[in-house]
């Protein structure tokens, strides 16, 4: 008995490691997560959950240019989104000031969330401007048009 429970735990540990959490954009646009690769374009995502400290600097973009012009940016996140925890590092690492909404501790922010249009998080909003999701590339280059 002791054998066949030694070897279920150790199968259950080998599945728990082989399995992931993919990424892909849909013909529209959507982004999804799932534990199985969906659409063509599929890419496994490793979430690790980061605390980073907060240190205010003087707002600049990441071309350093300032980034104060125009209205702020806001992210609309959830606490358990790794590319919410992304953005976050990365909005700090590179001074660029934002307002974070969690649409599941606040309802006022899931309202906001659903009035923009959101279909997930992370949301970024910049005046008129939306961001569905984050990536490095694609928010340099939303955030230097708008």
């Amino acid at each position: 008995m002791t054998r066949l429970l030694l070897c279920i735990l150790l199968l259950s540990a080998g599945l728990a490691q082989a399995s992931g959490i993919y990424r892909w954009v849909d013909d529209e646009g959507r982004v999804h997560f799932s534990d199985e690769p969906g659409g063509g374009n599929a890419e496994a995502i490793t979430v690790q959950p980061q605390t980073l400290p907060f240190q205010p600097a003087p707002a600049r973009s990441p071309r350093g240019t300032p980034a104060t012009a125009g209205a702020p940016l806001i992210m609309y996140s959830a606490e358990w989104c790794g590319y919410c925890t992304r953005a976050r590092h990365y909005f700090r690492s590179n001074n660029i000031p934002f307002v974070e909404k969690d649409i599941e501790k606040s309802d006022q922010a899931r309202r906001e969330h659903k009035q923009a249009g959101g279909r997930g998080v992370p949301l970024l909003v910049r005046g008129d401007a939306k961001l569905n999701g984050f990536s490095e590339q694609r928010f340099e280059q939303w955030f230097r048009s708008h």
